[in-house]
This record gives C-alpha cells, structure tokens and sequence, in this order.
C-alpha cells in the first residue's frame, strides 16, 4: 500500500501566498477603518477603542518591519476593535428605532 501524497503542487503554492497576503490586508484594512469611524464619536466604549486602534497600528507597524511574536494580542485586539464595531451598529439600530412612528 502506498502512502499518499498531501502536499500542495507547486502551482498552487504561491498563489496561497498571494491569497494569505490578500487575506490579512483585508483584515487589516476593516479594523482600520471600523476603528477610525468609532474614534470619532462619542459613545461609553470611545477610550477602549482608541486605545485598541492604536495599539494595533502599533502592532501592524511593527509587523512590517519584524515577524509578530504575540499573535494571541493582536487577536484580541482585533476582537475588541471589532466588537466595539458591533456596539455602534446595535447603538446606530436601536436610534433608528426609536425614530420610526
């Protein structure tokens, strides 16, 4: 019996690289963005999230230069810039509300 063979065929690597690229500027990209607009208003969460914003442009900016050692971080960081993301939409839907008649 023959073992088989997983690896990738060397087609398909660097078109993974490119994806993986493409992946991580995408994320990057939202947290920038879904940050900054939450910079800008005043609401409970504003310091948490300045404070997340920065840290991870320190983190991206730092990720460019030298390999990231503290993935776990940058996750978290990441999952509160997004879930203070989420508290605006709930926060934006719930005046959106209140205004109908």
């Amino acid at each position: 019996m023959s073992a088989i063979d997983l690896s990738l065929p060397r087609v398909a690597r660097p078109q993974l690289a490119t994806m993986r690229l493409l992946g991580t500027a995408r994320v990057a990209i939202g947290v920038f963005l879904s940050g900054f607009r939450s910079l800008l208003r005043e609401r409970p969460a504003q310091p948490v999230v300045m404070i997340a914003w920065i840290v991870i442009l320190g983190h991206l900016g730092i990720g460019n230069v030298i390999d990231t050692d503290h993935w776990r971080h940058l996750y978290m960081l990441v999952g509160i810039v997004w879930g203070c993301g989420a508290l605006e939409q709930k926060y934006q839907r719930s005046l959106s509300g209140r205004e109908a008649p």
